[in-house]
């Protein structure tokens, strides 16, 4: 069983969830993941005592927004460029 267990509905307005999404499709990662990432940088400002990742776990997040930010990434949109890109990778 997942330790997500709890699920929370939060209601938005039109704007708020347009700029969310131009924002999830920059970083190229989806919703939840989106906001369990805002919830965890806040709550850790103002909890240093609550530990909810682990330092190398942080670590690999904070490293994956800073390859997404400087472009870093590969969008495979399809089987045909998921072979494409590993048979690249392969020569």
């Amino acid at each position: 069983m997942s330790n997500l267990e709890i699920t929370k509905q939060v209601p938005l307005s039109r704007q708020l969830l347009e700029a969310v999404e131009d924002r999830i499709n920059e970083l190229g990662i989806k919703f939840p993941e989106y906001i369990r990432h805002l919830i965890l940088a806040d709550t850790k400002m103002m909890s240093n005592n609550v530990l909810y990742l682990t330092k190398e776990q942080e670590r690999d997040i904070d490293e994956a927004f800073r390859d997404v930010q400087k472009g870093r990434v590969t969008e495979l949109k399809s089987d045909k460029d998921i072979d494409c890109h590993f048979k690249k990778l392969d020569s």
